[in-house]
């Protein structure tokens, strides 16, 4: 299949950008794209500015539950609440629907078959989380039902949701803890690790030339790999930073910017309408009263 020059090159970075592995905000996988960014803007003549700050991080050595000779590894639900290497163990407690008879037990929460991406306090499954968790449930395991079987990472305030160990169990691997659960059947459930905090940097491209500003914006952390989702964006906006004239005799000014917004949600792809002309002509001449800023910011994995 012939591709073109830009093809070629949007390829290339998203195999880069998978090379990096997983995108937790202050992870070895988003400080080394972070890093990747900046020296392309730096290559592509932007002027490169970094700040930092702390970020919830979870170094993980196990995190599983087990009951009777059933056993699965979770996802810890960020920001996470250790267990200790030896981890709870309580009876299982079914929870589909009304919250009931959860006290002292391990709160076994069946989400409703959707889409599942955050916990709401107010809410859905988060309600019945925090519910589970003012009852007297000593962890909280939810099983995230939904079109793809595997257990769903979902955002968070950045303070522990509930004050308690919560992890995310696959639906896919679900039925025999929720045989179990109806038995009221004794689980084990391990969340051992370190709950810390690690910096995350904000990456700033720019080129001071004017006052009028187009914004484009893509975020890098996520809680995998996150190539379909983050890597296409950084893949895009890399183009476009190295596509721009970042030459400094002209009257506009244009700014690239990766930056980590430590808020859930806060994530946004803007970007004013330019006319699809030869940048040679009428477009080079539109640049000019122009300041263009290309934001890659990272959307912290909470």
């Amino acid at each position: 299949v012939e591709t073109d020059a830009t093809t070629r090159q949007l390829q290339a970075d998203l195999v880069r950008h998978a090379a990096f592995g997983d995108k937790f905000s202050g992870g070895p996988g988003d400080t080394a794209t972070a890093e990747w960014v900046a020296g392309r803007l730096r290559a592509s003549g932007y002027r490169v500015e970094e700040s930092a700050f702390d970020a919830p991080y979870f170094v993980r050595r196990a995190a599983r539950l087990a009951s009777g000779p059933a056993s699965a590894d979770v996802i810890p639900q960020a920001p996470v609440v250790p267990t200790g290497a030896g981890g709870i163990s309580a009876p299982l407690a079914l929870v589909d629907g009304e919250v009931g008879g959860v006290r002292g037990r391990i709160a076994l929460v069946i989400a409703p078959f959707a889409r599942h991406a955050a916990l709401f306090p107010d809410r859905g499954v988060g309600r019945t989380v925090v519910e589970a968790a003012q009852k007297g449930a000593a962890a909280v395991v939810i099983v995230t039902t939904g079109p793809s079987g595997v257990a769903v990472a979902l955002s968070a305030p950045e303070e522990p949701f509930v004050p308690i160990p919560a992890a995310v169990l696959a639906p896919k691997q679900a039925e025999p803890f929720v045989r179990a659960a109806r038995a009221g059947t004794p689980a084990t459930l391990v969340l051992d690790g370190d709950a810390v905090h690690r910096p995350c940097r904000n990456v700033i491209g720019r080129v001071q030339r004017g006052d009028r500003w187009i914004a484009l914006s893509t975020p890098r952390s996520g809680w995998f790999g996150c190539v379909g989702e983050r890597g296409t964006g950084t893949a895009v906006l890399l183009a476009l930073a190295e596509q721009a004239d970042t030459s400094v005799g002209e009257p506009h000014q244009r700014q690239g910017r990766a930056h980590d917004a430590h808020a859930p949600g806060d994530q946004f792809a803007r970007a004013e309408q330019v006319p699809q002309v030869d940048r040679h002509g009428a477009l080079a001449r539109f640049e000019q009263r122009l300041t263009l800023v290309l934001i890659e910011h990272a959307h912290v994995a909470q």
